[in-house]
């Protein structure tokens, strides 16, 4: 494909931080195998969704819905999201009523936090997408979602394989302006809008090849599709540290024995090199390669059940933070 890819930050006045004082509260019962601290931790992500919300707002997103190029229908949904701290101790108490557990914060956003919520703009000129196999109408709604795919991919590369309706989900606004067709060939030039914090931290549906061969097999040689067991796979989580703070995690461990850790709110991450092993417990050792995370540390993952890790760090038997991870 032909194209040629402009981004475009739209120009920003200078923010100062923002914060709020939040307060959320939970009732245990609500999550009877659940010990305090991970009933810590849940009410403080809750204090801080709130937060965000008074912060940075709630953003309207429209979806189209289309049949055989056709429109059938829309669906208008509120979305909000961003990065934010707490500044000192998170304050816990009990609730009015029983079983209920109270979380206060003060969460404030820096400028680039707010910088990652505010709309800016990616143009694509001369995009080409052909498919032989679509009808007239069905094509400019496929090269639609191609056009968008291609810009969004350029900022997140895993959305490329994205499915259309999350693509769109991502676009704030969208403006074209070439959309010009010869044969089963479409070019369209335009740009779209989009909040960076919601791009890259995307939740990606994978998008089904299409035009390939399936070969239906007889019932007794099918394979039956096995879920992951014990440490293996993908995981992901929050933890909170000893100093209030918190941060969103992801952890991927192959069966090949290389292990991933990312701190996605932290923009940091590296490699988990396999110290100890046992059926329920895993010991690695932390080995940062990009950002600014703090090197050398000790990670241990602790069974909870086929679905749910307890997740330790540490730094010379001194625990630093501790949460949950759960099987993506």
């Amino acid at each position: 494909m032909k194209h040629v890819l402009i981004l475009t930050t739209i120009l920003l006045s200078l923010f100062a931080d923002k914060s709020v004082t939040k307060s959320y509260t939970i009732n245990q019962m609500m999550y009877p195998d659940k010990s305090l601290v991970e009933l810590k931790a849940i009410a403080l992500q809750k204090a801080k969704e709130e937060a965000a919300k008074e912060i940075f707002g709630e953003f309207m997103v429209s979806e189209t819905i289309m049949e055989n190029g056709r429109v059938v229908g829309d669906k208008v949904v509120a979305k909000s999201g961003g990065n934010i701290h707490v500044e000192g101790e998170p304050s816990y108490s009990n609730g009015a009523n029983f079983g209920e557990l109270t979380v206060s914060i003060e969460a404030y956003a820096n400028e680039e936090d707010i910088a990652d919520m505010t709309p800016q703009e990616a143009s694509l000129e001369t995009f080409i997408f052909t498919d032989k196999y679509l009808n007239a109408a069905d094509l400019r709604v496929a090269a639609e979602d191609a056009f968008i795919i291609e810009i969004l991919s350029s900022i997140n590369p895993l959305l490329r394989k994205a499915i259309p309706a999350t693509a769109r989900s991502l676009v704030h606004s969208l403006d074209i302006t070439q959309m010009d067709l010869d044969n089963d060939t479409y070019t369209v030039s335009g740009s779209l809008e989009y909040i960076p914090f919601f791009v890259r931290n995307a939740q990606v549906e994978l998008k089904e090849e299409k035009h390939s061969d399936v070969i239906l097999l007889p019932q007794d040689q099918k394979q039956k599709k096995k879920s992951p067991q014990g440490f293996y796979g993908s995981w992901g989580g929050f933890i909170m540290y000893s100093n209030g703070s918190s941060a969103d995690i992801n952890v991927e461990i192959s069966d090949s024995g290389f292990s991933t850790i990312d701190y996605v709110s932290k923009k940091c991450g590296g490699e988990l090199i396999v110290q100890q092993k046992r059926s329920s417990r895993a010991v690695f050792l932390q080995k940062i390669t990009y950002g600014n995370c703090e090197d050398d540390l000790e990670v241990v993952l602790q069974k909870k059940s086929n679905t749910q890790l307890l997740f330790i760090l540490s730094k010379e038997a001194k625990e630093l933070a501790k949460g949950s991870m759960y099987r993506d």
